[in-house]
């Protein structure tokens, strides 16, 4: 996440601090700073003394040149001496010559004083011919080093993006800005939204944009009618600056079938002002007025619940988790959905009717899918994956339901979710081991944490909080589940077995195959077996059960390591 505050918020904040500062005060700044200079800085230090009026402000005449040559350099693969492995990332790149990037940084610096002493046409030439050399780095051949190029860069990218469509903007003619603006910033399309947009824009340069209210207007006008989802945050950005929040409210009442997210960001405008009660009411009006069936209709829901929660309306949060479970199911929005549910003695229902959706969806062939950069992204329609079922099934304790996903699945594909057989067996082993603490269950644990994370990071996009978020309330809702389920001792008979057979097949797949890298997953799940067993009074079934696995693999001295290792973190054998 990029922390650096914009150009113009720096320059405003160095503008408040002078005029803090007495004469007297800013020249003892200025000799501390001289004082603390190197002595291979201290001509530059001088030459930074000159006020900006005596400055040279003659272009760069050189720059374009410069460029062009390190482009010609770059294009035919002139730093590059190989290809290979690198140990440190984990993966193949070009090794050579990295001095391209110290090169590139250096243009970009010499781009943006282009810009800032005016010459906005020459700064547009340099940075789109710096972007078109970062460009030919994607591809083999080009710039060594890491295979983002753009991590090579000292340059900060979101602000000399910034820099660059603020000069396209400043050397546009005035009927022509719109039009060049969207071209140029089409090139960056993936960034568009918080990281690039019109008041990044606004924000590379100190001075106000010129024009602005006319550019705006058109601005709002081609937005309106131009393709591709990214042009939606510049259109909703373009409502804000224009007219503010009465602005998003009247194009989500007017365009909410072509632009159903307005709505989001009405809600979202809303919140900010602190008014939740019309923020409730704008999401109320969302919900009736985009398609059920829309997953951006789940965010608007999400806005009722956060209106709700300041309201105390705790009715009212149940119905905006419920529709934003079943507009975009999640398993966080699951969760959230029967956490509540259950203060209002409705757990059942709502689980039983969450199902339902999912079982639907999945009929109906709408399996889930990566939200696409489709120019109708915004009307995506509600999807749902196994994934989900899986542990919407055990949240349930409708073991025999979460059964039946396991047939005809292999016994690989665990590590990602894709399998249901890497939290059900998991989940059946921890329940058949409750209660019963003769022995420790450290592999057993570990187990189960890893299928809680892995089910957590399968059914939401992202790393970091989320992830773990969803994974600790994910476990905190199956400890209710261990709770509450009490097997039949028939049951409890046909779980073993079937576990058994299932971890045989899994360890034979991974160990039998060679999958060197899940030796230790194959070792943890053999071992967690024996766990449950000794604690079941059966010690010398999983004594046995290790011993074969060690004749049977002893050739195999990397899975003899493994298993020695879950071994040792285990008591069962001392």
């Amino acid at each position: 996440m990029n922390t650096n505050i914009s150009f113009k918020e720096f320059m405003d904040q160095v503008e408040e601090r002078l005029k803090a500062y007495s004469p007297e005060t800013l020249r003892e700044i200025i000799m501390e700073w001289a004082r603390n200079t190197h002595p291979s800085k201290r001509h530059e230090f001088l030459a930074m003394l000159i006020p900006p009026s005596l400055k040279q402000q003659a272009p760069d005449r050189k720059l374009l040149k410069e460029i062009s040559k390190l482009a010609k350099r770059v294009e035919n693969g002139d730093y590059c001496e190989g290809w290979g492995w690198d140990e440190e990332i984990g993966d193949e790149r070009d090794w050579g010559d990295e001095s391209w990037a110290d090169e590139t940084d250096e243009f970009f610096t010499r781009a943006c004083e282009a810009m800032m002493a005016g010459n906005y046409q020459l700064a547009k030439e340099a940075y789109a011919q710096l972007f078109d050399i970062l460009e030919m780095g994607e591809e083999p051949g080009h710039l060594p080093g890491s295979p983002d190029p753009t991590e090579m860069l000292k340059t900060d990218l979101n602000d000399a993006r910034a820099c660059y469509l603020r000069s396209v903007y400043l050397s546009s003619p005035i009927d022509k800005r719109p039009a060049e603006l969207l071209e140029a910033i089409q090139r960056f399309s993936f960034y568009a939204g918080d990281s690039l947009n019109l008041k990044s824009v606004i924000n590379a340069g100190q001075e106000p944009l010129p024009d602005f209210p006319e550019f705006l207007s058109r601005w709002f006008d081609l937005l309106k009618g131009a393709s591709g989802h990214w042009t939606h945050y510049l259109l909703y950005e373009a409502a804000m600056l224009s007219g503010g929040t009465s602005a998003i409210e009247k194009l989500a009442r007017e365009e909410s079938k072509r632009y159903p997210r307005a709505y989001v960001k009405w809600i979202e405008a809303l919140e900010r002002e602190g008014n939740y009660h019309s923020m409730f009411e704008a999401a109320k009006e969302g919900l009736e007025n985009v398609p059920r069936d829309y997953a951006v209709r789940g965010e608007i829901a999400e806005g009722l619940v956060r209106a709700a929660e300041h309201l105390n309306d705790v009715e009212a949060q149940l119905l905006g988790w419920r529709e934003a479970f079943y507009s975009n199911p999640s398993l966080s929005r699951l969760l959230s959905l029967l956490s509540v549910a259950e203060q209002r003695d409705r757990y059942r229902e709502e689980i039983d009717t969450a199902i339902t959706r999912v079982v639907s969806l999945l009929r109906g062939k709408k399996k889930y899918q990566d939200y696409s950069f489709a120019e109708d992204s915004e009307k995506q329609e509600s999807t749902a994956s196994e994934s989900l079922l899986t542990p919407a099934y055990l949240l349930a304790g409708q073991i025999e339901d979460a059964l039946n996903l396991c047939k005809s699945k292999g016994a690989l594909g665990w590590s990602y979710g894709e399998n249901p057989k890497g939290l059900i067996i998991p989940f059946l082993l921890r329940l058949l081991s409750q209660g019963k603490n003769l022995y420790s269950t450290q592999n057993l644990e570990q187990l189960w944490e890893e299928a809680v994370t892995t089910t957590a990071g399968s059914t939401i996009s992202g790393y970091g909080y989320g992830r773990r978020d969803v994974a600790d309330r994910f476990q905190q809702a199956m400890g209710k589940v261990f709770q509450s389920v009490q097997l039949s001792e028939d049951e409890e008979i046909r779980y073993i077995r079937w576990c058994t057979e299932e971890i045989k097949r899994r360890v034979d797949a991974i160990v039998g195959e060679k999958h060197r890298k899940s030796y230790d997953k194959a070792a943890n799940l053999l071992v967690a077996l024996a766990e449950v067993l000794a604690n079941r009074g059966m010690k010398s079934d999983g004594a046995e059960l290790i011993e074969k696995y060690r004749q049977k693999y002893r050739h195999y001295s990397a899975f003899k390591q493994e298993l020695n290792k879950a071994l040792r973190e285990s008591n069962i054998f001392e």
